[in-house]
């Protein structure tokens, strides 16, 4: 069969990978690159004046991966031979009147001495009623319990449930102001993980290495800065239109692009469409790669790793440290990743400044997700992408199983 697969992110791009060599497959790609919102500076996204030495490579997004929440992703890696590297992460808690609190694993590896590790460790009995009320009401309901509901049905006014937020803020970039009304269901799994000392892996070369893997012995055919004009459902097959004029008939198409435009280009939804996909808007956010490390030093940090920042309207911010986190070989120059910090960056100590757009995770347009994927299949159309699962590559990549299943596509073990 012919299939087109609209996105080449990393869930068009895995769908591809398994649908391969079982059908004749073309991939559209609006950018002038792969990878979607895998941005890997020095390799699908270049760095202008020579900010950034050749040879290092640097991830402008998705960064670390838990082994235990991204299943898929792993199975993924290994059938593609991809090198994967364990990573140190530790993570601090900055309120906005300059006080702090640290993760188990960052007092024990700091080097603190007794005294203030134990000044440390007394911080944390602050947040400990909080963290064991949630871990048990949310192990023993389980995730469909909260079906339909926002984070702020279970979230209070207390330090515990910011720093939940603030995790919700880093893992899928939505500002924190809006973290509240993320659906339970999406982020449970990965927040109840990261709660209990997980084990993170990075790509080493940096994430786009998995995505030039795929295009290693990968026989269909990939058209950049092709964005699908309409996409309509015909005569038990699909008729794509691109901008140019040109028409191409396929028997499958498959949605790897944002939920938002999924309506933007289907020229003939069903009014069952149109329910499950009206609600999901655009997230425009915005990552920076700097060098700036006042943003440790007047918070008097001298370990460096992940940090959740709040700051003093309400908002907040994270920074995570990319030495460690990307492999970076021993270097004087320190990097760093930033979200919504950009009022304490010094500008001229940016690198490189990333926009992303990805799905608004609202409770209103998640309603519908499990519609999506049962449906998958209906007039010829299939979806995939981070918002059909949990996590942002995992999401992607058990997304673009559940297809492969469907098309008879390879499965991986």
């Amino acid at each position: 069969m012919k299939v087109a697969i609209i996105g080449g992110g990393a869930a068009g791009m895995s769908c591809a990978y398994l649908l391969d060599k079982k059908h004749e497959v073309s991939v559209f790609e609006k950018q002038p690159m792969l990878g979607g919102n895998i941005r890997t500076l020095n390799k699908n996204t270049s760095v202008e004046n020579g900010k950034l030495e050749k040879g290092i490579f640097i991830d402008n997004g998705v960064i670390e991966f838990d082994r235990g929440n991204f299943d898929n992703f792993h199975k993924l890696m290994k059938d593609l031979n991809v090198e994967l590297e364990e990573v140190p992460v530790s993570a601090g808690f900055h309120y906005a009147n300059g006080k702090h609190i640290y993760t188990p694993s960052r007092i024990n590896t700091i080097g603190l001495g007794p005294i203030q590790k134990m000044k440390e460790v007394v911080k944390l009995g602050k947040i400990l009623y909080d963290y064991n009320s949630f871990m048990v009401k949310t192990g023993l309901k389980g995730e469909k319990a909260y079906h339909d509901k926002p984070f702020s049905y279970i979230s209070k006014e207390r330090v515990f449930f910011w720093w939940m937020r603030m995790i919700l803020m880093y893992a899928y970039s939505i500002p924190y102001k809006d973290t509240n009304d993320i659906p339970i269901e999406l982020g449970l799994s990965m927040q109840r993980s990261c709660l209990t000392y997980p084990t993170w892996s990075r790509v080493v070369g940096g994430t786009y290495t998995y995505i030039e893997k795929i295009l290693e012995n990968f026989e269909g055919k990939v058209r950049l800065k092709s964005a699908p004009k309409s996409v309509s459902r015909k005569n038990g097959g699909v008729e794509i239109v691109l901008e140019s004029g040109e028409k191409e008939s396929f028997d499958k198409v498959v949605f790897a692009s944002p939920p938002h435009e999924v309506l933007q280009t289907l020229s003939d939804p069903t009014e069952e469409e149109k329910k499950r996909f009206h609600a999901w808007k655009e997230n425009k956010a915005q990552t920076i790669i700097h060098t700036d490390t006042n943003l440790f030093t007047k918070r008097n940090v001298n370990y460096f790793c992940a940090d959740l920042i709040q700051k003093k309207d309400g908002d907040a911010g994270y920074n995570a440290f990319l030495n460690n986190l990307s492999g970076i070989p021993e270097s004087k120059v320190k990097y760093s990743l930033a979200f919504n910090l950009e009022d304490e960056l010094d500008p001229e100590k940016i690198i490189h400044i990333q926009k992303h757009s990805t799905p608004f995770y609202s409770n209103e347009a998640f309603k519908y997700r499990n519609e999506v994927i049962e449906t998958n299949g209906e007039n010829n159309t299939y979806h995939a992408g981070a918002y059909l699962g949990n996590g942002l590559h995992e999401g992607a990549i058990c997304s673009a199983m559940r297809v492969s299943e469907l098309l008879e596509g390879k499965r991986l073990t």
